[in-house]
């Protein structure tokens, strides 16, 4: 269950900031706000696809830190 949930805020992640890089053309920020988004989706898909990560993935730490970490992305993305 957790290789697929990881997978999918991976995917989320990087159609986030996609999404926010082009709404936000006029903000001269919005590069880089959108490459935080981007680069965290690429590391939790990096993590999901490979046996260490994902055996991290399944810890308790690492299930904390994976929420903890998608709930400030994702109010990031709408904060900026």
């Amino acid at each position: 269950m957790t290789k697929t949930n990881s997978r999918w805020a991976g995917y989320l992640f990087i159609a986030l900031g996609l999404i926010n890089w082009r709404y936000q053309d006029s903000n001269p920020n919005a590069m880089t706000n959108s490459l935080v988004l981007i680069s965290a989706g690429v590391i939790t898909l990096i993590l999901a696809f490979t046996k260490a990560g994902l055996a991290w993935l399944e810890t308790k730490t690492g299930q904390r830190i994976g929420l903890i970490a998608g709930a400030a992305l994702i109010i990031f993305s709408y904060v900026n």
